[in-house]
Protein backbone atom coordinates (compact mmCIF):
# COMPACT_ATOMS: atom_id res chain seq x y z
CA UNK A 1 0.00 0.00 0.00
CA UNK A 2 1.64 3.50 -1.16
CA UNK A 3 0.93 7.04 0.84
CA UNK A 4 -0.53 10.16 -1.05
CA UNK A 5 1.72 13.08 -0.74
CA UNK A 6 -0.02 16.88 -0.93
CA UNK A 7 2.20 19.33 -2.11
CA UNK A 8 -0.51 22.29 -1.13
CA UNK A 9 -1.07 22.35 2.47
CA UNK A 10 -4.34 23.56 1.53
CA UNK A 11 -5.36 20.48 0.59
CA UNK A 12 -3.69 18.75 3.44
CA UNK A 13 -6.07 17.53 6.45
CA UNK A 14 -6.50 19.64 8.94
CA UNK A 15 -4.39 18.54 12.50
CA UNK A 16 -5.11 19.69 16.21
CA UNK A 17 -1.22 21.15 17.74
CA UNK A 18 -0.10 18.37 19.90
CA UNK A 19 0.43 20.06 23.33
CA UNK A 20 4.45 19.67 24.38
CA UNK A 21 3.93 18.30 27.34
CA UNK A 22 1.71 15.36 26.31
CA UNK A 23 4.84 14.28 23.82
CA UNK A 24 7.29 14.50 26.73
CA UNK A 25 4.43 12.12 28.72
CA UNK A 26 4.42 9.75 26.59
CA UNK A 27 8.03 9.23 25.58
CA UNK A 28 8.76 9.02 29.34
CA UNK A 29 5.76 6.63 29.71
CA UNK A 30 7.27 4.46 26.34
CA UNK A 31 10.59 4.41 27.84
CA UNK A 32 9.66 3.59 31.09
CA UNK A 33 7.75 0.49 29.54
CA UNK A 34 10.66 -0.41 27.67
CA UNK A 35 13.22 0.01 30.20
CA UNK A 36 15.96 -3.30 31.09
CA UNK A 37 14.29 -5.38 33.49
CA UNK A 38 17.08 -4.30 36.50
CA UNK A 39 18.39 -1.95 38.23
CA UNK A 40 19.95 1.40 37.48
CA UNK A 41 23.78 0.80 37.21
CA UNK A 42 26.95 2.72 37.64
CA UNK A 43 30.37 2.69 37.88
CA UNK A 44 30.82 5.29 40.87
CA UNK A 45 33.73 4.27 43.53
CA UNK A 46 32.70 1.83 45.90
CA UNK A 47 34.18 2.24 49.23
CA UNK A 48 36.22 -0.87 51.15
CA UNK A 49 35.11 -1.09 54.30
CA UNK A 50 35.78 -4.11 57.11
CA UNK A 51 34.68 -5.65 60.39
CA UNK A 52 36.78 -6.23 63.52
CA UNK A 53 34.98 -9.34 64.81
CA UNK A 54 37.04 -10.34 68.06
CA UNK A 55 35.74 -10.78 71.13
CA UNK A 56 39.09 -9.75 72.77
CA UNK A 57 41.13 -7.06 71.41
CA UNK A 58 44.51 -8.31 71.42
CA UNK A 59 47.55 -6.58 71.13
CA UNK A 60 47.40 -8.28 67.70
CA UNK A 61 44.00 -6.93 67.02
CA UNK A 62 45.31 -3.51 68.20
CA UNK A 63 48.03 -3.54 65.74
CA UNK A 64 45.82 -4.41 63.11
CA UNK A 65 43.41 -1.64 63.52
CA UNK A 66 46.69 0.85 63.62
CA UNK A 67 48.62 -0.67 60.68
CA UNK A 68 45.50 -1.96 58.10
CA UNK A 69 42.56 0.71 59.51
CA UNK A 70 43.55 3.92 57.64
CA UNK A 71 42.85 1.58 54.34
CA UNK A 72 39.52 1.64 55.13
CA UNK A 73 36.77 3.93 54.84
CA UNK A 74 34.58 2.30 57.51
CA UNK A 75 35.61 -0.09 60.38
CA UNK A 76 32.43 -1.91 61.85
CA UNK A 77 33.47 -3.00 65.44
CA UNK A 78 31.92 -6.49 67.40
CA UNK A 79 30.75 -4.56 70.39
CA UNK A 80 27.91 -6.86 72.21
CA UNK A 81 27.01 -10.32 71.90
CA UNK A 82 22.99 -11.42 72.66
CA UNK A 83 22.49 -15.16 73.18
CA UNK A 84 18.73 -15.78 74.60
CA UNK A 85 19.42 -18.94 76.52
CA UNK A 86 15.79 -19.30 77.97
CA UNK A 87 13.72 -16.12 78.41
CA UNK A 88 16.23 -14.11 79.53
CA UNK A 89 18.87 -12.59 77.35
CA UNK A 90 22.72 -13.13 78.30
CA UNK A 91 24.72 -10.05 77.10
CA UNK A 92 28.37 -9.91 77.16
CA UNK A 93 30.47 -6.82 75.99
CA UNK A 94 33.39 -6.71 74.31
CA UNK A 95 35.83 -5.04 75.50
CA UNK A 96 36.98 -2.78 72.95
CA UNK A 97 40.11 -0.77 72.60
CA UNK A 98 38.62 2.76 72.10
CA UNK A 99 42.45 4.51 72.37
CA UNK A 100 43.20 2.62 68.57
CA UNK A 101 39.72 3.60 67.33
CA UNK A 102 40.21 6.79 67.88
CA UNK A 103 43.04 6.96 66.46
CA UNK A 104 41.57 6.00 63.33
CA UNK A 105 38.76 7.92 63.96
CA UNK A 106 41.01 10.88 63.72
CA UNK A 107 42.64 10.00 61.02
CA UNK A 108 39.00 10.19 58.52
CA UNK A 109 37.88 6.20 59.04
CA UNK A 110 34.46 5.90 60.28
CA UNK A 111 33.41 3.84 63.08
CA UNK A 112 30.39 1.51 63.43
CA UNK A 113 29.35 -0.75 66.16
CA UNK A 114 27.73 -4.16 65.89
CA UNK A 115 25.12 -6.41 67.91
CA UNK A 116 25.68 -9.53 67.27
CA UNK A 117 22.45 -11.30 68.06
CA UNK A 118 21.83 -15.43 68.01
CA UNK A 119 18.88 -17.38 67.69
CA UNK A 120 15.79 -15.86 69.11
CA UNK A 121 12.21 -17.47 69.08
CA UNK A 122 10.28 -15.38 71.10
CA UNK A 123 8.23 -12.37 71.13
CA UNK A 124 9.72 -9.58 69.13
CA UNK A 125 7.53 -7.16 71.70
CA UNK A 126 8.12 -5.79 74.98
CA UNK A 127 11.33 -7.33 76.78
CA UNK A 128 13.43 -8.29 74.10
CA UNK A 129 12.34 -5.16 72.81
CA UNK A 130 13.87 -2.92 75.00
CA UNK A 131 17.06 -5.16 75.47
CA UNK A 132 18.10 -4.39 72.18
CA UNK A 133 17.10 -1.27 72.50
CA UNK A 134 18.52 0.24 75.26
CA UNK A 135 22.02 -2.15 74.63
CA UNK A 136 22.52 -0.17 71.45
CA UNK A 137 21.66 3.15 73.76
CA UNK A 138 24.68 2.22 75.93
CA UNK A 139 27.17 1.26 73.25
CA UNK A 140 26.68 4.70 70.80
CA UNK A 141 26.52 6.48 74.21
CA UNK A 142 29.87 4.31 75.35
CA UNK A 143 31.43 4.99 71.45
CA UNK A 144 30.69 8.93 72.13
CA UNK A 145 32.93 9.25 74.74
CA UNK A 146 35.72 8.74 72.06
CA UNK A 147 34.42 9.54 68.50
CA UNK A 148 30.71 9.63 67.21
CA UNK A 149 29.98 6.34 65.72
CA UNK A 150 29.15 6.51 62.61
CA UNK A 151 25.96 3.66 62.31
CA UNK A 152 24.91 0.97 64.93
CA UNK A 153 24.57 -2.23 62.89
CA UNK A 154 22.32 -5.35 64.15
CA UNK A 155 23.88 -8.89 62.80
CA UNK A 156 20.91 -10.72 63.43
CA UNK A 157 19.93 -13.61 60.95
CA UNK A 158 15.99 -13.27 61.61
CA UNK A 159 13.83 -16.10 60.57
CA UNK A 160 12.08 -15.52 56.98
CA UNK A 161 8.45 -15.89 58.39
CA UNK A 162 9.64 -13.43 61.02
CA UNK A 163 10.54 -10.02 58.82
CA UNK A 164 7.56 -8.73 59.77
CA UNK A 165 8.42 -9.02 63.80
CA UNK A 166 11.98 -7.76 63.66
CA UNK A 167 11.03 -4.45 62.95
CA UNK A 168 9.67 -3.76 66.24
CA UNK A 169 13.12 -3.97 67.10
CA UNK A 170 14.57 -1.55 64.29
CA UNK A 171 11.95 0.89 65.43
CA UNK A 172 12.78 0.31 69.20
CA UNK A 173 16.23 1.18 68.40
CA UNK A 174 16.07 4.06 66.62
CA UNK A 175 13.62 5.56 69.02
CA UNK A 176 17.12 5.56 71.54
CA UNK A 177 19.74 6.39 69.26
CA UNK A 178 20.53 9.02 66.76
CA UNK A 179 23.26 7.48 64.55
CA UNK A 180 22.42 5.38 61.48
CA UNK A 181 20.98 1.95 61.71
CA UNK A 182 21.86 -0.89 59.74
CA UNK A 183 20.97 -4.72 59.31
CA UNK A 184 22.65 -7.97 57.96
CA UNK A 185 20.58 -9.64 55.60
CA UNK A 186 20.44 -12.78 54.08
CA UNK A 187 20.06 -13.47 50.39
CA UNK A 188 17.17 -15.21 51.10
CA UNK A 189 14.85 -12.11 52.45
CA UNK A 190 14.97 -10.40 49.50
CA UNK A 191 12.38 -11.74 47.28
CA UNK A 192 9.70 -11.77 50.67
CA UNK A 193 6.64 -8.98 50.68
CA UNK A 194 7.89 -8.14 54.06
CA UNK A 195 11.38 -7.60 53.34
CA UNK A 196 10.81 -4.37 51.57
CA UNK A 197 9.24 -3.03 54.70
CA UNK A 198 11.89 -3.63 57.24
CA UNK A 199 14.74 -2.11 54.72
CA UNK A 200 13.01 0.66 54.73
CA UNK A 201 12.77 0.94 58.43
CA UNK A 202 16.62 1.26 58.26
CA UNK A 203 19.38 3.19 56.95
CA UNK A 204 20.78 0.77 55.01
CA UNK A 205 21.92 -2.91 54.86
CA UNK A 206 24.99 -5.24 54.59
CA UNK A 207 23.83 -8.07 51.84
CA UNK A 208 25.96 -11.17 53.01
CA UNK A 209 26.51 -13.36 50.06
CA UNK A 210 28.80 -15.95 52.28
CA UNK A 211 27.49 -18.82 54.32
CA UNK A 212 28.62 -22.28 54.06
CA UNK A 213 26.03 -25.29 53.41
CA UNK A 214 26.93 -28.36 55.72
CA UNK A 215 29.92 -30.70 53.41
CA UNK A 216 28.81 -34.16 52.42
CA UNK A 217 32.19 -35.28 52.80
CA UNK A 218 35.64 -34.84 53.53
CA UNK A 219 36.45 -35.04 50.26
CA UNK A 220 32.88 -33.23 48.80
CA UNK A 221 33.07 -29.98 47.33
CA UNK A 222 32.22 -27.01 49.82
CA UNK A 223 32.37 -23.64 49.07
CA UNK A 224 32.07 -19.97 51.14
CA UNK A 225 30.60 -17.96 48.57
CA UNK A 226 28.96 -19.07 45.37
CA UNK A 227 29.70 -16.67 43.06
CA UNK A 228 26.67 -16.92 40.73
CA UNK A 229 24.25 -16.70 43.47
CA UNK A 230 26.29 -13.68 44.84
CA UNK A 231 25.83 -11.85 41.95
CA UNK A 232 22.20 -12.77 41.11
CA UNK A 233 21.58 -11.32 45.31
CA UNK A 234 23.36 -8.32 44.21
CA UNK A 235 21.40 -7.68 41.12
CA UNK A 236 18.14 -8.32 43.72
CA UNK A 237 18.96 -5.78 46.36
CA UNK A 238 19.88 -3.39 43.88
CA UNK A 239 16.20 -3.06 42.88
CA UNK A 240 14.77 -2.24 46.11
CA UNK A 241 16.15 1.10 45.48
CA UNK A 242 18.05 1.48 49.36
CA UNK A 243 21.98 2.20 49.66
CA UNK A 244 23.52 -1.13 50.48
CA UNK A 245 26.36 -2.85 50.66
CA UNK A 246 27.74 -6.75 50.08
CA UNK A 247 29.82 -8.53 52.79
CA UNK A 248 32.40 -10.11 51.04
CA UNK A 249 34.08 -13.20 53.07
CA UNK A 250 37.91 -13.22 54.01
CA UNK A 251 37.84 -15.95 56.18
CA UNK A 252 37.69 -20.18 56.38
CA UNK A 253 36.62 -23.44 58.26
CA UNK A 254 37.93 -26.40 59.25
CA UNK A 255 35.35 -28.76 59.10
CA UNK A 256 35.53 -32.65 60.72
CA UNK A 257 34.36 -36.21 59.92
CA UNK A 258 34.24 -39.07 61.31
CA UNK A 259 35.40 -42.39 60.05
CA UNK A 260 32.56 -43.19 58.55
CA UNK A 261 32.81 -39.51 57.14
CA UNK A 262 29.08 -38.05 58.90
CA UNK A 263 29.84 -34.22 59.48
CA UNK A 264 31.42 -34.14 63.24
CA UNK A 265 31.64 -30.03 63.39
CA UNK A 266 33.40 -26.73 62.32
CA UNK A 267 36.21 -25.23 63.87
CA UNK A 268 36.79 -21.63 63.36
CA UNK A 269 40.29 -19.35 64.98
CA UNK A 270 40.30 -20.07 68.64
CA UNK A 271 41.43 -23.22 70.39
CA UNK A 272 40.95 -26.02 68.20
CA UNK A 273 38.54 -28.59 69.49
CA UNK A 274 39.44 -31.62 71.59
CA UNK A 275 38.29 -34.19 68.34
CA UNK A 276 39.05 -37.82 68.74
CA UNK A 277 41.99 -39.14 66.86
CA UNK A 278 39.73 -40.93 64.30
CA UNK A 279 38.38 -37.90 63.02
CA UNK A 280 39.60 -36.34 59.19
CA UNK A 281 39.53 -33.06 58.74
CA UNK A 282 39.85 -30.24 55.95
CA UNK A 283 39.94 -27.01 55.28
CA UNK A 284 37.16 -24.66 53.73
CA UNK A 285 38.27 -21.05 52.79
CA UNK A 286 37.19 -17.86 50.76
CA UNK A 287 38.39 -18.32 47.37
CA UNK A 288 40.79 -14.66 46.91
CA UNK A 289 40.45 -15.46 42.97
CA UNK A 290 37.09 -15.59 42.50
CA UNK A 291 36.01 -12.95 45.10
CA UNK A 292 38.98 -10.65 43.41
CA UNK A 293 36.73 -11.41 39.85
CA UNK A 294 33.61 -10.49 41.70
CA UNK A 295 35.10 -7.45 43.35
CA UNK A 296 36.43 -5.82 40.02
CA UNK A 297 32.84 -6.89 38.32
CA UNK A 298 31.94 -4.68 41.08
CA UNK A 299 34.26 -2.02 40.90
CA UNK A 300 33.52 -1.43 36.64
CA UNK A 301 29.98 -1.84 36.62
CA UNK A 302 27.16 -2.42 39.83
CA UNK A 303 23.64 -1.21 40.68
CA UNK A 304 23.40 2.32 41.57
CA UNK A 305 22.23 1.79 45.17
CA UNK A 306 25.85 -0.30 45.86
CA UNK A 307 27.75 2.04 48.17
CA UNK A 308 30.62 -0.01 48.85
CA UNK A 309 31.99 -3.48 49.67
CA UNK A 310 32.41 -4.60 53.54
CA UNK A 311 35.46 -7.78 53.98
CA UNK A 312 34.74 -9.84 56.62
CA UNK A 313 37.24 -9.42 58.56
CA UNK A 314 40.20 -7.24 58.74
CA UNK A 315 43.43 -9.86 58.63
CA UNK A 316 45.36 -10.10 62.22
CA UNK A 317 48.93 -11.30 62.44
CA UNK A 318 47.65 -14.49 64.70
CA UNK A 319 44.38 -15.39 62.21
CA UNK A 320 45.07 -18.93 60.93
CA UNK A 321 42.05 -19.38 58.83
CA UNK A 322 42.08 -15.96 57.74
CA UNK A 323 43.39 -14.25 54.65
CA UNK A 324 46.36 -12.41 55.16
CA UNK A 325 46.71 -8.41 54.69
CA UNK A 326 48.40 -8.75 51.13
CA UNK A 327 45.88 -10.83 49.96
CA UNK A 328 43.01 -8.64 51.07
CA UNK A 329 45.24 -5.86 49.84
CA UNK A 330 45.13 -7.34 46.57
CA UNK A 331 41.59 -8.41 46.40
CA UNK A 332 40.41 -5.09 47.15
CA UNK A 333 41.89 -3.68 43.67
CA UNK A 334 40.11 -6.10 41.95
CA UNK A 335 43.41 -8.22 41.14
CA UNK A 336 43.75 -12.03 41.45
CA UNK A 337 46.44 -12.57 44.54
CA UNK A 338 49.31 -14.80 43.46
CA UNK A 339 51.91 -16.57 45.79
CA UNK A 340 55.58 -16.69 44.79
CA UNK A 341 57.87 -19.32 45.98
CA UNK A 342 61.67 -18.89 46.03
CA UNK A 343 64.37 -21.13 47.21
CA UNK A 344 67.15 -19.84 49.87
CA UNK A 345 70.17 -21.83 50.36
CA UNK A 346 71.64 -20.45 53.93
CA UNK A 347 74.96 -21.79 54.95
CA UNK A 348 74.78 -21.75 59.14
CA UNK A 349 78.45 -22.78 59.13
CA UNK A 350 81.05 -24.95 56.77
CA UNK A 351 79.67 -27.75 54.74
CA UNK A 352 75.95 -26.92 55.99
CA UNK A 353 73.77 -25.84 54.33
CA UNK A 354 69.74 -25.20 55.15
CA UNK A 355 66.68 -25.17 52.38
CA UNK A 356 64.69 -22.37 52.92
CA UNK A 357 60.89 -21.85 51.15
CA UNK A 358 60.34 -17.77 51.13
CA UNK A 359 56.78 -16.49 49.61
CA UNK A 360 57.33 -13.20 48.06
CA UNK A 361 54.09 -13.06 46.47
CA UNK A 362 50.85 -11.61 47.82
CA UNK A 363 48.97 -15.13 48.47
CA UNK A 364 49.04 -18.25 50.63
CA UNK A 365 51.06 -20.99 48.81
CA UNK A 366 49.04 -23.89 49.54
CA UNK A 367 50.62 -27.64 49.13
CA UNK A 368 51.88 -30.18 47.93
CA UNK A 369 55.05 -28.47 46.21
CA UNK A 370 58.38 -30.05 45.91
CA UNK A 371 61.66 -28.62 46.05
CA UNK A 372 64.43 -29.91 43.90
CA UNK A 373 68.31 -29.78 44.21
CA UNK A 374 70.59 -30.74 41.56
CA UNK A 375 74.50 -31.20 42.33
CA UNK A 376 76.48 -29.55 40.03
CA UNK A 377 79.87 -29.41 41.78
CA UNK A 378 81.61 -31.40 45.05
CA UNK A 379 79.56 -33.94 47.02
CA UNK A 380 76.82 -34.48 49.43
CA UNK A 381 77.37 -36.40 52.59
CA UNK A 382 74.03 -36.00 54.48
CA UNK A 383 70.66 -34.70 54.06
CA UNK A 384 66.90 -34.29 55.87
CA UNK A 385 64.08 -32.76 55.81
CA UNK A 386 61.63 -31.24 58.40
CA UNK A 387 58.44 -29.41 58.80
CA UNK A 388 56.32 -31.23 56.88
CA UNK A 389 58.91 -32.10 54.14
CA UNK A 390 60.09 -35.27 53.21
CA UNK A 391 63.38 -35.71 51.48
CA UNK A 392 64.13 -38.57 48.28
CA UNK A 393 67.53 -39.16 46.42
CA UNK A 394 65.88 -40.48 42.78
CA UNK A 395 70.08 -40.27 41.28
CA UNK A 396 73.49 -39.54 42.30
CA UNK A 397 72.92 -35.75 41.73
CA UNK A 398 69.51 -34.92 42.50
CA UNK A 399 67.88 -34.35 45.82
CA UNK A 400 63.61 -34.13 45.77
CA UNK A 401 62.27 -32.40 49.34
CA UNK A 402 58.26 -32.94 48.96
CA UNK A 403 55.69 -31.30 51.36
CA UNK A 404 52.72 -32.69 52.22
CA UNK A 405 49.01 -31.40 51.32
CA UNK A 406 48.74 -29.41 54.40
CA UNK A 407 51.60 -27.37 53.51
CA UNK A 408 50.86 -23.72 53.64
CA UNK A 409 52.93 -20.81 53.75
CA UNK A 410 51.73 -16.98 53.88
CA UNK A 411 53.06 -14.15 51.89
CA UNK A 412 56.12 -12.93 53.73
CA UNK A 413 56.88 -15.98 55.39
CA UNK A 414 59.40 -18.36 55.02
CA UNK A 415 59.90 -21.86 56.26
CA UNK A 416 62.92 -24.41 56.78
CA UNK A 417 62.58 -28.00 55.14
CA UNK A 418 65.35 -29.45 55.28
CA UNK A 419 69.50 -29.47 54.91
CA UNK A 420 72.41 -30.62 53.25
CA UNK A 421 76.09 -31.67 54.37
CA UNK A 422 78.05 -31.15 51.88
CA UNK A 423 81.81 -30.87 50.32
CA UNK A 424 83.16 -26.90 51.15
CA UNK A 425 83.00 -26.98 47.01
CA UNK A 426 79.47 -28.31 46.39
CA UNK A 427 77.09 -26.13 44.13
CA UNK A 428 73.31 -26.87 43.44
CA UNK A 429 70.40 -25.62 40.74
CA UNK A 430 67.49 -25.24 42.23
CA UNK A 431 63.71 -25.45 41.10
CA UNK A 432 60.49 -25.52 43.12
CA UNK A 433 57.14 -27.09 41.55
CA UNK A 434 53.20 -27.19 42.70
CA UNK A 435 52.40 -31.00 42.61
CA UNK A 436 49.52 -32.78 41.26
Amino acid sequence: MGYAVADDPAKMPSMRRIPPLVILAAIVALCFLLRPDGPAISSSPLSSDAYVWQRVHTAAVIEAISSHGPDFGSVVVLAAQVDWPGSTPSVNLVDIDYASLAALSARGTRIGVAIRISEFSGAFSGPSSATVASLAKHLVEQTAVHFPASELQLDFDCPTRRLADYRLWIKAVREHIACPVTITVLPTWLNTSAFGELARSTDGFVLQVHSMERPRGVNQPATLCDIAKARSAIAAAGRLNMPFRVAMPTYGYIAAFDSSDRFVGLSAEGPAPDWASTVHTREIRADASEIAQLVRELRTSHPATLTGLIYYRMPVATDRLNWTYPTLAAVMRGEIPCPNLKILLRHPETGLIDIIVQNSGNADAAGPVAVGLTRTSGQVLASDGGNGFDVVHPTDKQWVWQGSQGFRLPPGDEMAIGWVRTSPDTQFDTVVRKEP
